[in-house]
Parts: structure tokens; C-alpha cells; sequence
């Protein structure tokens, strides 16, 4: 199914993977941009977060640069697979990535992890307030 060039997601990761700003201090935005796009004209914004998945993972194995265990929990989210998401969460609480802190309370992506009981869990061990 080919979708629409246009759309506005496909735009907004055009725009991340021109932007004339370095990779490092993007925090990984642009490699993450190029490999969703590459995802999205096969699978549209699934296809896009699978492949956003799929190179994230690579990296880690490869140990190519930091790849930060939150954002691909975020990816999961996104694409509705809890499971994982709670699962890189917790790879995120032990490596003390700070995506954690500055995310998992605020990051629309992962509402649709707020009502599971691991969600409250996670905020507890975090020490955050309830």
C-alpha cells in the first residue's frame, strides 16, 4: 500500500532529516527520522516505527553509538506493543537513561502505557511522586 508523500508525519521526518543541525545534538532525531521514513511508504506509520525499531536494535547489537533504551520503548509504544515497551523501560531504569526522568511522565507516546499496572510500578521504583 503506498501512502501519501505529503502526509503530515512523512513531512515532519523529511524535515528532521535535512535539518541543518549536527546528529549529536539531535540525539540520534536524525538517524531515527531516516529510518522511519524508509519504513513509512511500505507500512505508513507502522511500517515506519517497525523500521525505526529495527535499525535502533542493530545499532545497540553493533554498538555503533548510544541508542537510548526509552526511545525504543517509546517506538513500542507508539506502535502499541506493550509487552516490549515496559520491557525497554526497565532496560531504560537500569541504565540509568535519563530519557526516563525527562519522559516517561510527560511523553504523549506512552499514554497508552499509563493505565498498566507495570506503568505505576515503574513510576515507584523510579521514586517519583504517585
Amino acid at each position: 500500500m503506498a501512502h501519501d508523500e505529503q502526509s503530515p508525519k512523512n513531512r515532519a521526518l523529511e524535515a528532521i532529516r535535512r535539518a541543518p543541525i549536527p546528529e549529536r545534538a539531535l540525539f540520534g532525531a536524525k538517524r531515527r527520522a531516516v529510518a522511519l521514513k524508509a519504513g513509512f511508504p511500505s507500512g505508513g506509520w507502522a511500517g515506519a516505527l517497525r523500521k525505526g525499531i529495527e535499525i535502533s536494535l542493530a545499532q545497540r547489537k553493533a554498538k555503533t553509538g548510544y541508542v537510548s533504551p526509552y526511545e525504543i520503548a517509546m517506538l513500542y509504544a507508539d506502535l502499541g506493543d506493550k509487552d516490549h515497551a515496559f520491557e525497554w523501560l526497565d532496560t531504560a531504569y537500569q541504565e540509568h537513561d535519563l530519557s526516563l526522568l525527562y519522559g516517561l511522565r510527560t511523553d504523549f507516546k506512552m499514554d497508552s502505557l499509563r493505565s498498566d499496572p507495570r506503568y505505576a510500578g515503574l513510576v515507584r521504583k523510579i521514586g517519583f511522586p504517585q
